[in-house]
């Protein structure tokens, strides 16, 4: 919370120190009380706007006052409500000196690597191969005087299969300890393959073959290693996605329209921010495009918000689900029509549908809540601050 008011004192200084166009509590039909958790005491407040703010708002939301409880109109400003988030990767600083090897049982090897004391803790290794098309399982123990030894990775896939897709994983976290030596193993190390050669045997009687055979051999191939680097976690804080939170739409109706080949579905809001849309059915293995128009009154023309495609694949192991059409921007409108595009296929029967709307705050300067402050809204004539 505090972390919180620190950013919206930043925000809004700049505003407290303009003017606003007079106007009093008198001028607006509707209000709300705001009263701050019990104990807490700040210089900067924020409250978020619900359903029954937005439904009297204008667009731009200009008939919203704050006001004291001495009936002084309080600065305050409109921000999305967007959380900080944590973001690590990984960042290679030095290569593993190999200090021993030797071959194990059972088709693997077991390397010794040492760290420089004056290095970080690796989050990490990374092993750097020429090779493609491998699968191989490595384990990794740790140890300050190479006799007692801590695992720090257990049967940690490897892998490259670019001869079917570029798939590859070269990286095996590890539990971050100060540890100065690193017995690394790798399993299945030396692979048998299909040579690209194959040997055809053919037997003939005459001018007619007999009998015809195909015969493939297997080559071994050796996992090499052009080398093994220490990745050490680096942390960084930015801002996150807006925050947005789910409201269930339960006045849609749905019409079809068979000469269109179209199924078209209306419903209304109070007039919240809307981010996105997202269907529901229990139907699978299907692809709709669909778009979604909005208008703030019925006299208004459809503007179309987003166009995209539906889609939930259910087949063996596909499992594909793609069942959201997010608007480029929010739109604060009070009807909506989701159109659908059937095309020779049967209509989908939905089971509902919700939409994520934007977290909208407003902070403002609270005066250390001395006075209860008290939201106005909802007079027709009113004009936006300066």
């Amino acid at each position: 919370m505090l972390n919180a008011f620190s950013i919206h004192f930043l925000l809004i200084t700049a505003a407290s120190v303009l003017p606003l166009f007079g106007a009093t509590p008198d001028a607006f039909k509707l209000f709300k009380s705001l009263q701050p958790p019990a104990g807490l005491f700040a210089e900067i407040g924020s409250f978020t706007l619900d359903a029954e703010l937005f439904d009297g708002l204008d667009v731009p939301p200009a008939n919203l006052r704050l006001f004291d409880g001495a009936g002084q109109e309080t600065p305050f400003l409109i921000r999305l409500k967007v959380p900080l988030r944590t973001i690590e990767t990984l960042h290679p600083f030095a290569p593993a000196r190999i200090e021993s090897f030797r071959t194990l049982d059972n088709n693997r090897i077991e390397m010794l690597v040492e760290r420089d004391p004056k290095h970080p803790q690796p989050a990490a290794l990374q092993f750097e191969s020429s090779v493609r098309n491998f699968e191989k399982l490595v384990t990794v123990s740790g140890s300050m005087d190479r006799q007692l030894w801590t695992v720090l990775a257990t049967n940690e896939p490897i892998y490259d299969y670019s001869r079917f897709v570029d798939v590859r994983r070269d990286r095996i976290p590890l539990t971050i300890g100060n540890y100065r030596w690193y017995r690394i193993e790798v399993s299945n190390i030396t692979e048998n393959k299909d040579s690209p050669l194959v040997e055809i045997i053919r037997q003939t009687r005459g001018s007619q073959i007999a009998n015809e055979t195909e015969a493939t051999s297997f080559r071994r191939e050796p996992f090499r290693m052009d080398r093994i680097t220490f990745l050490e976690r680096h942390t960084s804080v930015e801002s996150g996605d807006p925050e947005t939170r789910e409201r269930e739409i339960s006045n849609w109706v749905v019409n079809q329209d068979q000469p269109k080949q179209q199924t078209i579905l209306t419903f209304s809001t109070p007039r919240e921010p809307l981010a996105a849309m997202v269907l529901i059915t229990e139907e699978a293995n299907f692809s709709r495009a669909v778009t979604l128009e909005g208008r703030a009154t019925e006299q208004e023309a459809w503007q179309t918000l987003a166009s995209g495609r539906i889609t939930r694949i259910r087949a063996g192991m596909v499992q594909q689900d793609s069942m959201t059409l997010t608007l480029p921007r929010e739109y604060r409108g009070r009807y909506f029509r989701l159109t659908l595009q059937n095309q020779d296929n049967p209509p989908l029967i939905f089971a509902g549908f919700a939409c994520p709307l934007q977290h909208l705050r407003r902070p403002f300067l609270s005066q250390g809540w001395c006075q209860l402050s008290s939201l106005f809204w909802r007079n027709g004539d009113s004009r936006a601050p300066i």
